[in-house]
């Protein structure tokens, strides 16, 4: 596809990088909007993406090296620092965005599931947009197919195998997500308990992870066929169901809480 978007003085600009910036601008201001749905103010999710996007980018790729080849990277320690050449767990990331978020929300004394409510549908767009960047750049690949929309990658620059017919897996991601958000949309209650909008988020991105990494070829396989994504997506699928039956005992996100 298109892995490098333009080069300047033998540098090269990555695409999904530029795309990934646009995937955060657009999750930031669909989380304000949405904090200011919820009666809180919008300027708290420019306070929390630095936090978050240092936190996921560290968990991301410890999660990698640790998972993929550990003695590989012990022997040259230098080469888990090059985050430039990919390498990037997804459960990683995830595991340091909520470690961040929890964090950050005790810090500014701010109600965590409220917060985390507002920020479910920003995270399923800014994860629909990096799925697009990801496929112009040839990550996140998936296995070898025979069906009529298989892609075959040719630019030396990709991160795909070359020349081979593959699962679009990056664009099956982008549009679930897609249809995600939009089920949060419609599913949105301002008497909704807190927590139900994000519980409810978690559970379709663990299902949509169970899926696609059946037909994922860029990924961490722990004992085949089953991948760290998908032992990462059950877990969180089982807690998020055992959490959406429990009746919530905390007030409806809207009520009561005013942040600044």
């Amino acid at each position: 596809m298109y892995p490098v978007l333009v080069s300047v003085g033998g540098l090269g600009v990555q695409t999904a990088g530029v795309v990934a910036i646009a995937a955060v601008w657009a999750a930031a201001l669909l989380a304000g909007r949405e904090l200011a749905h919820r009666g809180h103010s919008p300027d708290l999710v420019h306070d929390f993406v630095t936090p978050a996007l240092v936190a996921g980018l560290i968990a991301a790729r410890l999660t990698y090296v640790l998972l993929f080849d550990p003695g590989w990277y012990l022997t040259r320690p230098w080469q888990a620092l090059a985050v430039w050449r990919g390498g990037l767990a997804e459960e990683g990331a995830f595991i340091g965005g909520l470690g961040a978020a929890v964090w950050w929300c005790r810090r500014r004394s701010v109600p965590f599931w409220a917060f985390a409510d507002a920020l479910a549908p920003a995270v399923a767009l800014g994860g629909a947009i990096a799925h697009l960047g990801a496929f112009l750049g040839g990550a996140g690949y998936g296995t070898p197919a025979a069906v009529p929309w298989a892609v075959t990658f040719t630019d030396p620059n990709s991160s795909a195998p070359l020349g081979t017919p593959l699962h679009p897996t990056q664009l099956y991601e982008a549009g679930l997500d897609l249809v995600l958000l939009a089920g949060l949309c419609v599913l949105r209650r301002r008497s909704a308990p807190a927590g139900r909008q994000c519980l409810l988020f978690l559970a379709g991105s663990a299902v949509i992870r169970l899926a696609v990494d059946a037909v994922k070829g860029d990924v961490i396989v722990l004992a085949d066929p089953v991948t760290s994504g998908q032992v990462a997506a059950a877990v969180v699928l089982a807690a998020a169901g055992l959490l959406l039956m429990r009746p919530f005992r905390s007030r409806p996100s809207r009520e009561g809480q005013h942040d600044t």
